[in-house]
Protein backbone atom coordinates (compact mmCIF):
# COMPACT_ATOMS: atom_id res chain seq x y z
CA UNK A 1 0.00 0.00 0.00
CA UNK A 2 2.39 2.52 0.94
CA UNK A 3 4.59 1.10 -2.42
CA UNK A 4 1.59 2.82 -4.41
CA UNK A 5 1.34 5.53 -2.29
CA UNK A 6 5.01 6.36 -3.19
CA UNK A 7 4.26 5.83 -6.83
CA UNK A 8 1.04 7.67 -7.01
CA UNK A 9 3.26 11.04 -5.15
CA UNK A 10 6.32 10.29 -7.89
CA UNK A 11 3.99 10.19 -10.55
CA UNK A 12 1.99 13.64 -9.24
CA UNK A 13 5.18 15.20 -8.18
CA UNK A 14 6.41 14.53 -12.02
CA UNK A 15 3.72 15.91 -13.99
CA UNK A 16 4.07 19.05 -11.78
CA UNK A 17 7.75 19.73 -12.55
CA UNK A 18 6.70 18.95 -16.55
CA UNK A 19 3.89 21.35 -15.89
CA UNK A 20 6.32 23.75 -14.68
CA UNK A 21 9.11 23.42 -17.35
CA UNK A 22 6.87 22.90 -20.27
CA UNK A 23 4.90 26.38 -20.37
CA UNK A 24 6.43 29.57 -22.17
CA UNK A 25 5.69 31.99 -19.35
CA UNK A 26 7.29 31.57 -16.45
CA UNK A 27 4.83 32.44 -13.81
CA UNK A 28 4.83 31.07 -10.37
CA UNK A 29 3.96 27.41 -10.17
CA UNK A 30 1.40 27.63 -7.83
CA UNK A 31 -0.51 30.12 -9.79
CA UNK A 32 -0.60 27.64 -13.35
CA UNK A 33 -0.96 24.41 -11.12
CA UNK A 34 -4.08 22.87 -12.06
CA UNK A 35 -6.06 22.78 -8.92
CA UNK A 36 -6.83 19.47 -9.30
CA UNK A 37 -3.77 18.52 -9.48
CA UNK A 38 -2.71 20.66 -6.01
CA UNK A 39 -6.01 18.65 -4.17
CA UNK A 40 -4.49 14.96 -5.55
CA UNK A 41 -1.19 15.93 -4.37
CA UNK A 42 -2.42 17.28 -0.42
CA UNK A 43 -4.41 14.14 -0.33
CA UNK A 44 -1.55 11.87 -1.60
CA UNK A 45 0.78 13.08 1.19
CA UNK A 46 -1.48 13.24 3.80
CA UNK A 47 -2.56 9.12 3.29
CA UNK A 48 0.71 8.93 3.19
CA UNK A 49 1.43 10.09 6.81
CA UNK A 50 -1.56 8.38 8.51
CA UNK A 51 -0.09 5.51 6.95
CA UNK A 52 3.76 6.28 8.21
CA UNK A 53 2.64 7.39 11.56
CA UNK A 54 1.98 3.63 13.30
CA UNK A 55 5.06 3.06 12.47
CA UNK A 56 6.38 5.71 15.09
CA UNK A 57 3.92 3.94 17.15
CA UNK A 58 1.32 7.47 16.69
CA UNK A 59 -2.12 5.93 15.71
CA UNK A 60 -4.04 8.80 14.31
CA UNK A 61 -7.11 6.17 13.59
CA UNK A 62 -7.30 5.66 17.55
CA UNK A 63 -7.14 9.06 17.94
CA UNK A 64 -10.08 9.83 15.71
CA UNK A 65 -12.13 7.10 17.47
CA UNK A 66 -11.95 9.10 20.35
CA UNK A 67 -12.58 11.47 19.46
CA UNK A 68 -15.99 11.22 17.61
CA UNK A 69 -18.08 10.23 20.71
CA UNK A 70 -17.04 13.76 22.21
CA UNK A 71 -18.73 15.36 18.96
CA UNK A 72 -21.85 13.42 18.90
CA UNK A 73 -22.12 15.09 22.59
CA UNK A 74 -22.33 18.39 21.64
Amino acid sequence: MIRLLVISILITLFIWIFNNYSSKNKIPLSHKLNSVLKVIFIVLVSIGIILILPRFGFNPLALVQKFLPLIGML
